[in-house]
């Protein structure tokens, strides 16, 4: 049986090395559609990976607003809003206006010294803060706890206060100051705006805070993250279903405009690797075919000489598998390369880069395939000679 196996594989590159065109031809068909199928496939897969990592950078939200002042958002809605599927995140906007004994309001026209007391889940997220209209001088505002406040540096310089100082907002709620912002807005404001409305006279604070300062907190704006952008609008619907007595808006264009132009790049690379597959079929069939047939005579003296059909078969099998995989590591190669690349000029899309590589798992796909194709294509091309007598064959080419 081994000295079988070895008289085959001797056959074999004897024949490689001896067709030398027809090998060249094969291989170098092998090699353009190998190339073309890995970039195309890993093209696609980059492309999925960099559409995820975008779905995970972009901030897909719902925004409930109030239509009313004298509506705000209920308790019930938000607690509605939480029990929905792919909703990881409700950022909820309260505030109240009050006043504090101990401190002074900034600009107050009235003397009844109003300031604006405003709340959120997480400040550093859907506040003026993220848009960078007010930024931090001093102190943090990541994970206030409900003895932490944050105040505007003007009203901190009127006051006195600093990082540290301890601040009375009622009676038994006694805060400390762990930070301080500032605004490029301040001297743009009316000079005769009402006290409670101006940038200096704001704290922030937590939800927690807010819900110990006052029993029925209001809630005049909600952000509800979505955690897959492309159910914003299917979560819209369900959101506007709860939320009929305000408006609800999303803040998707950003992901959609992104996502366009990667699934019609995704589309063009599968038409094209389609494409390619199916013409590689054709062609690798019809090529096989034709060594094939050019070699009847040559495979009825070898089953006359007692070979079997078999090992006829897998020699053959054998001399289009070696070129195929010698194709396959020059066009791994120099797919590699391409896509290496091509990889410096793609641009940067919401922070993430777009890195178009070829995996194991592309090229272990990619010889799967062509293992396939070569197999069923010498099998159509072998049947004749294989079903048909020796005899009959050699008598046909004589005569």
């Amino acid at each position: 049986m081994w000295g079988s196996d070895m008289n085959i594989l001797s056959r074999t590159i004897k024949y490689i090395t001896r067709k030398k065109s027809k090998s060249v031809l094969l291989l170098l068909v092998f090699l353009v559609v190998n190339v073309m199928l890995l970039s195309t496939n890993a093209m696609i897969h980059s492309l999925e990976n960099t559409k995820d990592q975008i779905k995970q950078n972009t901030k897909s939200k719902l925004i409930v607003n109030i239509l009313d002042d004298n509506n705000p958002i209920k308790n019930t809605v938000i607690q509605e809003l939480e029990e929905l599927n792919n909703i990881n995140f409700i950022n909820k906007r309260s505030s109240i206006i009050m006043s504090m004994d101990t401190l002074k309001a900034v600009n107050d026209t009235s003397d009844k010294n109003l300031l604006n007391i405003i709340a959120y889940d997480d400040l550093s997220k859907d506040s003026l803060f993220e848009e960078g209209k007010y930024k931090l001088s001093e102190g943090k505002i990541q994970n206030l706890h409900e003895d932490e406040v944050i105040v505007n540096h003007t009203f901190a310089e009127v006051n006195g206060l600093a990082i540290g100082d301890i601040l009375t907002i009622k009676e038994d709620i006694v805060v400390k100051i762990v930070g301080i912002f500032m605004s490029n807005d301040e001297e743009n404001q009316p000079k005769m705006i009402a006290s409670k409305d101006r940038i200096e006279n704001q704290i922030y604070i937590s939800q927690e805070l807010m819900n110990k300062i006052n029993d029925n907190p209001v809630y005049t704006e909600v952000y509800a993250y979505v955690d897959n952008p492309d159910l914003i609008q299917t979560m819209q619907t369900k959101v506007s279903d709860i939320c009929k007595e305000y408006v609800v808006t999303n803040t998707d264009t950003l992901y959609q405009q992104i996502k366009i132009p990667i699934d019609q790049v995704q589309r063009i690379a599968s038409l094209i690797q389609i494409i390619t597959i199916i013409t590689s079929c054709v062609i690798t069939t019809l090529i096989l075919s034709m060594w094939i047939r050019a070699r009847y005579k040559e495979m009825a003296v070898m089953i006359s000489l007692g070979i079997s059909k078999f090992h006829i078969y897998l020699q053959t099998f054998l001399e289009s598998f070696i070129l195929f995989i010698i194709g396959s590591i020059v066009a791994s190669g120099l797919t590699f390369i391409f896509l290496d690349t091509l990889t410096t000029f793609m641009p940067m899309v919401e922070n993430v880069s777009i890195h178009l590589k070829l995996t194991l798992n592309d090229i272990f796909m990619q010889i799967g395939i062509g293992t396939i194709t070569i197999t069923i294509a010498l099998l159509v091309a072998q049947i004749p000679v294989l079903k048909t007598n020796p005899k009959e064959i050699l008598s046909k080419m004589e005569g």
